[in-house]
């Protein structure tokens, strides 16, 4: 295991270890994301945040003027 310059990142092989403080609230909001494992849920966090960003959204955006719309294979009425 390396140590990098910030003294909270270790280098294993090929990923990265960050150490940093996260609230109750947002681990339990992790572990859900994760089934109950939060570096499951970081993941997929991370992979939403690329998906959305990749789309348009930034960090500059109020939120309150973002939709989504989902979708389901169930959906009787799709096309509404």
């Amino acid at each position: 295991m390396e140590q990098l310059k910030n003294p909270s990142i270790y280098k294993l092989e090929n990923y990265r270890v960050v150490g940093a403080y996260i609230s109750e609230k947002d681990q339990f909001i992790l572990e859900t994301l994760g089934n109950g494992n939060i570096s499951e849920g970081c993941r997929i966090a991370i992979a939403w945040s690329a998906h959305f960003y990749n789309l348009g959204l930034n960090t500059e955006m109020s939120l309150e003027n973002i939709g989504l719309v989902t979708v389901s294979s169930t959906d009787k009425h799709i096309t509404e």
